[in-house]
Order: C-alpha cells, then structure tokens, then sequence
C-alpha cells in the first residue's frame, strides 16, 4: 500500500490516537477483556468487540453489560480487564505506517497522544514498542471528564501544547475519535484509508 504524503497538510503539531493508530493493540485488548468477563461467566462476541473500538473500557464494559442483560460489576471487569492487558503487552505491535509518521516528525513539531484508553494502559503499550519519548504529551482517558467523541481531549491537548487546534493534524482509527478531531476544530486522517492493518487485500 502506497505510503501516506503528510505533507498535503499545514501542521504544528501532529496529536495521536494510540490503540488502533499507533498500536495494533485490538487483538490483545480482546483477549484481556475475555479474560476478566470469564470470571464473571460471561462471554465477549469478538464481532461485537471489533464493532466498539473507539469507545472507553468502561463505557464498552456498561454497553456490553445492558445489552446482554448481564450483572456485570462493571468495575471490577474495568480493573481486571486493565491488568490482564498489562501482562500482555509483549503481544502488542506496532502499526507502522502511523510509527514512522512520528519518527519522521520527532523534533520538528510538537506531538502528543490523545486516547480513551486508561493511563497505565497507554504509557505502558508505548513503553513495550519503544515510542514513547517520541511524544511532548500523553493524554489519556484517566486525563478528561468526557472520553471520545466528546472533543475535550483534543481540545486540552492543544492547549497543552500550546499550539492552536486548527494546527493541530490528528490521527485516528475509529468513528468516535474522528467525531473528536472534527469537533474540536483539528484537522484529522482516518487511518484506515491507508494503514496496512485495514487493508483488505
């Protein structure tokens, strides 16, 4: 797949999501949840996983929870979840049409990562793939009151790296962090179009 020209876009600053734009982190991330539901007996559809990517852990866990009608203690699901993701990040990969973007910007803009997911979850996927000290900036979900799509997290990391948020160019896997970018007044790329891991060749 043709590699993507950046350079079509007027930036300051590049802001990251990082599960599925950064990482390729969904295979892991279904495994730790199907983990932390079999102790409460139930079982996670990996079609209806794959359908709600772009939401937070605990906003999938009480969407899961309603439509199976289920008695989920969502927040022990949200913490074992979390910690059965952490011992398997040497699982994680990375997605490197969207790496060597933030290899090739490191130094000449200010970056950061916006995601939905928790802090230690983020920190730790970028630690495992030695990216981590690409980025002036992480923000997680554990950083904002509202989680994609709500634009807040898009909005504070522009301000964070005090570069406006119409020059700030976002990357995004999902439905609801484009709605975030979009919202916020940032310019945005859907990685899908051209990431090799959503090709379906």
């Amino acid at each position: 797949m043709d590699s993507f020209d950046i350079t079509q876009y007027s930036y300051k600053a590049i802001i990251f999501d990082c599960d599925g734009t950064l990482v390729n982190s969904a295979p892991v991330h279904y495994s730790a949840f199907q983990a932390a539901l079999q102790q409460q007996g139930a079982f996670l559809e990996l079609d209806w996983y794959m359908k709600r990517l772009g939401l937070s852990r605990a906003e999938l866990l009480k969407e899961f929870a309603e439509e199976t009608l289920i008695k989920l203690n969502i927040p022990q699901a949200v913490a074992e979840s979390e910690a059965q993701f952490l011992i398997r990040t040497s699982e994680l990969n990375a997605i490197p049409e969207i790496v060597e973007i933030a290899k090739s910007n490191y130094r000449n803009v200010a970056m950061g990562v916006a995601s939905s997911g928790q802090r230690l979850s983020v920190h730790m996927s970028l630690r495992s793939l030695a990216i981590d000290h690409l980025f002036d900036l992480i923000l997680t979900a554990d950083d904002v009151s509202s989680c994609k799509p709500d634009p807040e997290i898009y909005i504070r990391a522009a301000k964070k790296l005090k570069i406006d948020i119409s020059a700030c160019l976002v990357f995004e896997d999902t439905d609801e962090g484009l709605a975030s970018a979009e919202s916020a007044g940032a310019q945005f790329v859907d990685v899908r179009t051209f990431a090799s891991i959503y090709s379906k060749d």
